[in-house]
């Protein structure tokens, strides 16, 4: 008979040894010893002589860690070991040999700590590794919301960027996140899209003439996006149809091609702030009209009205030549019309009037690459207990699309230039990664996180998506589920109850392991006692890392991970409420004043000596800066060995010598007028 539970057979561990290595032990020893020693100085030989052989012991154990080693270490990581070919030459001989490369401990993210290990050993990730994405999979109440903080309190800590996204969110989720960049000085980069309204009556309110608090920072999908970007974000947020509906659908589409190209041509000349309401405005057929005839009365570039032109000159029923003429226009015209215009009507209606106070008619507090590139925390909670499933899809469908086109962007398109300028990822010097948490994605998971997981890794971005269980995802985008798992190299497994297709996924990523199992137990039963002998063969069979009873088993905050070929049972770190909620300080939301940009006459206006200003010579100045950046390196390398006051010296006497080579070529770094105090740099 199988017997496998209730049998312990030998293990690679030895009792013994592990005591002896284990560190508080060898602390133990060495306090008892000195004291020891103060009492009975005749001791100190012998006990400094276990001593030696004890610490010999201790420095020759190997006990790897579950994962990595942390960057401050200092030590060689063995797990970052890499077998690869080193070529030799030798009278014209050529040869490889095996050998092994070698890296130093490089662990930047705290994980937690290892369950059911004597140590209890650090948990630890490298960048490298959080690049390639996480998976965390675990039920209600598994803790899986309390391991994404741990994670933001990280990006918090190295000045790095967070978009935190929360399918399921609630008011505690951006106290506690505002909260966490406070306690560290990183409040004034946090930002809130608040889609919560409470279900309440905002027509109640406007009767009543009650005062709303700013719930949310506001955010201008249009106002500085390409039109490009904002065709693809559009069309993105189309609801599915079947095969009549996407018939209108693709005619809708050469509608909105042509509007979005118009607006953003008269964006471009400085007579439009395009935004959602933009959109709404000019989408019935006059106002669409009336845009192509001031297109024309005001001398555009063909670029700006060609499509809006194809898409009026294409419509049944609608003839160019009366196009100043409306009251001899076709009824089958406006029914044409209608009939495309209206697969945008439900979908901008969500913007501009349910969440009116989070995408604005001006320009807006949030711009997706000021996010990106400044390293900004962002909150973004999308509410599913008040919208029905396609709209909370729609909502989510916009910043996962949003996210996915500013990425684009900065993939970059022109291939002639220096490195700095062609490879903008290799820009990001930073030892931590831009991280974007999608936490509870089962409920906004739509199409295009998988070519977004493949592609940003490149740009420095680490993904993190969490869910209950894998049906939720494939509930959404079935066809996706597989591919976005596919790009994550860290699973981990909270505790689950679903033991169907989640179990199945991680069991098949753990994999199997060698277990020696007793193969049979004989009955020793006497006629007033019974007993069993149990047998000293074993048999050897592949059995699965994990099972369900464990990982249902599971208490909140412990887990299981896999990385690579590794297994490691977990408790993840957990910052307690009282360190992460503050009692004393009130969450304020980030205002900001609008401010339209200036036009060149004014800044003239503003700064005469603009005008005067010498245009710089280009080469010299880039020659004098790149000798001042030289000398800051040098000074930079050899800041431990030179005492602060000669390196102050350095200093000031490699800015002298770039003001004063700027001054020789008549291009002074900074101008100030007799009446103004402030000095502005150039």
């Amino acid at each position: 008979m199988a017997f496998e539970d209730e049998i312990v057979v030998a293990s690679n561990h030895d009792p013994i040894a592990d005591w002896f290595v284990t560190p508080r032990w060898l602390i133990t020893y060495c306090v008892l010893s000195a004291l020891l020693a103060l009492i009975y100085p005749a001791f100190l030989l012998l006990l400094s002589a276990v001593l030696v052989f004890w610490l010999a012991a201790y420095s020759a154990r190997r006990d790897p860690p579950p994962l990595r080693l942390p960057f401050d270490a200092e030590m060689i990581d063995e797990s970052l070991t890499r077998e690869t070919a080193e070529e030799k030459r030798l009278m014209g001989l050529r040869w490889t040999n095996k050998t092994y490369r070698v890296s130093p401990a490089d662990g930047v993210m705290f994980m937690g700590h290892e369950r059911g290990k004597p140590n209890a050993q650090e948990i630890w990730l490298t960048m490298a590794d959080l690049l390639r994405h996480a998976a965390l999979v675990g039920t209600t109440g598994s803790g899986k919301t309390e391991v994404l903080l741990s994670w933001y309190v990280h990006a918090v800590l190295h000045s790095s960027g967070d978009i935190y996204m929360d399918g399921k969110a609630d008011v505690r989720l951006p106290f506690i996140y505002w909260c966490l960049a406070r306690r560290w000085g990183r409040e004034e980069d946090v930002y809130f899209v608040n889609l919560l309204t409470g279900s309440e009556d905002k027509h109640q309110q406007i009767i009543d003439n009650t005062h709303r608090k700013t719930r949310s920072n506001t955010v201008n999908l249009f106002g500085t996006a390409s039109p490009t970007f904002i065709i693809q974000l559009v069309e993105s947020m189309l609801p599915q149809a079947g095969s009549e509906g996407a018939m209108w659908q693709e005619s809708a589409k050469s509608l909105i091609e042509g509007l979005i190209n118009a607006l953003c041509h008269k964006r471009a000349r400085g007579e439009l702030l395009l935004s959602q309401q933009s959109l709404k405005e000019y989408l019935p057929l006059p106002n669409l009209v009336a845009l192509y005839n001031e297109a024309l009365k005001n001398n555009w570039h063909k670029e700006g009205y060609m499509s809006l032109e194809s898409y009026l000159a294409n419509l049944p029923g609608f003839q160019l030549a009366l196009r100043e003429q409306p009251e001899k226009w076709d009824a089958d015209a406006f029914k044409q019309h209608g009939f495309r215009s209206m697969q945008f009507l439900k979908t901008l209606a969500l913007f501009t009037e349910t969440y009116g106070h989070v995408f604005p008619e001006d320009s807006g507090d949030i711009v997706m690459q000021d996010i990106l590139h400044n390293q900004r925390l962002l909150c973004v909670m999308i509410p599913s207990t008040e919208l029905s499933r396609g709209e909370t899809t729609t909502l989510g469908n916009l910043f996962i699309n949003m996210l996915r086109m500013n990425v684009s962007r900065d993939l970059g398109s022109d291939i002639e230039g220096m490195a700095e300028d062609v490879l903008l990822a290799e820009a990001k010097k930073a030892r931590f990664p831009f991280l974007v948490q999608a936490d509870e994605l089962g409920q906004y998971f739509a199409p295009g996180l998988d070519t977004l997981m493949a592609q940003m890794r490149s740009l420095k971005y680490s993904g993190e998506i969490s869910t209950q269980d894998i049906p939720g995802l494939e509930r959404s985008a079935k066809s996706e589920t597989a591919s976005v798992l596919g790009n994550t190299r860290l699973k981990y497994c909270l505790s689950i109850e679903d033991p169907g297709k989640t179990f199945e996924v991680f069991r098949d990523v753990m994999g199997q392991g060698a277990v020696a199992e007793v193969s049979q137990i004989q009955d020793k039963s006497g006629m007033f006692s019974s007993a069993g002998q149990v047998s000293d063969t074993y048999h050897v069979k592949d059995k699965d890392r994990i099972t369900m009873r464990e990982l249902r088993g599971m208490a909140e905050g412990e887990g299981v991970m896999s990385l690579e070929d590794r297994l490691v049972r977990s408790r993840a770190f957990y910052i307690p409420d009282d360190e992460k909620i503050s009692k004393t300080l009130s969450v304020r939301i980030n205002r900001f004043v609008e401010v339209l940009p200036p036009t060149t006459k004014t800044v003239m206006e503003i700064y005469p000596a603009l005008i005067e200003r010498k245009p710089l010579p280009f080469d010299s100045r880039i020659s004098g800066i790149s000798t001042l950046w030289e000398g800051l390196e040098k000074i930079h390398a050899m800041r431990k060995y030179v005492p602060p006051e000669e390196i102050g010296i350095c200093l000031f006497e490699y800015a002298a010598e770039f003001f004063a080579q700027m001054e020789a070529m008549d291009a002074p770094c900074y101008a100030q007028e007799a009446e103004d105090e402030f000095v502005y740099l150039l």
